[in-house]
């Protein structure tokens, strides 16, 4: 992360607002501003001063050793893996289904010696699609509840706009990759490869939704007790 960024990330862990920072070390809002785009750079001074506000040290600042950074980029690898954890299963669980549909399929009727071992192949991959599911939706689960306890133990805050881009993009991906398979199965509808996305999807928001309404109220609290 760069000085721009890690100044951000402070200030947001501190709670205070860029005119409440400004105040502190003498500076406009628009000065503090262009630091955190990375427009213009503190000088030494300035970065004693910023670190006094954030109690951390220059180091902590310019090398991001910032425990509070520390924990941010902890908690972000974890967010990426969890992404591609379920983006991946998401994966594996529609191409065993498509596969036995397209490969495996066992039209209705008497079972002949030949179908009877497509026919097992068939119900092992629509089993392995059916593990595969349940396995997306507990990791799912598991992995978005510790987000959100990582970010409540750690007291980190991260940008709306940052958690609306990670739902979305998670969201996105698992139901286009889940429609695709969807449209090229022979014998099953979309929707069958829809619903664990949409239950996955349908996880992410409740939690996010009371991470958000938790972050509300603290921010409630916080302005109380300022006045």
């Amino acid at each position: 992360m760069s000085i721009s960024n890690n100044l951000r990330q402070l200030r947001l862990n501190s709670g205070m607002t860029q005119e409440q920072v400004a105040e502190k070390i003498g500076l406009t809002r628009q000065a503090l501003s262009s630091y955190e785009s990375g427009r213009t750079r503190p000088d030494i001074d300035m970065l004693v001063r910023l670190s006094e506000v954030y109690e951390t040290d220059i180091d902590g600042i310019v090398y991001g050793q910032d425990r509070a950074l520390k924990s941010m980029r902890i908690l972000k690898r974890v967010s990426i893996f969890l992404h591609a954890i379920i983006t991946l299963l998401t994966v594996m669980s529609s191409a065993f289904l498509w596969s036995a549909n397209r490969f495996y399929a066992i039209q209705p009727g008497q079972v002949s010696a030949e179908e009877k071992i497509l026919l097992e192949t068939h119900i092992r991959l629509s089993t392995a699609w059916k593990t595969v599911d349940g396995v997306i939706l507990t990791v799912a689960f598991v992995g978005f509840l510790s987000l959100l306890l990582l970010c409540a133990a750690w007291r980190c805050r991260i940008p709306m706009k940052s958690k609306l881009i990670y739902a979305a993009s998670l969201a996105a991906g698992i139901l286009a990759i889940a429609a695709l398979f969807g449209i090229i199965d022979p014998v099953y509808a979309p929707l069958n490869y829809l619903i664990t996305p949409i239950c996955v999807v349908a996880e992410m928001l409740i939690l996010f939704a009371i991470h958000f309404v938790s972050e509300f109220i603290q921010k409630r609290r916080g302005k109380g007790s300022e006045h």
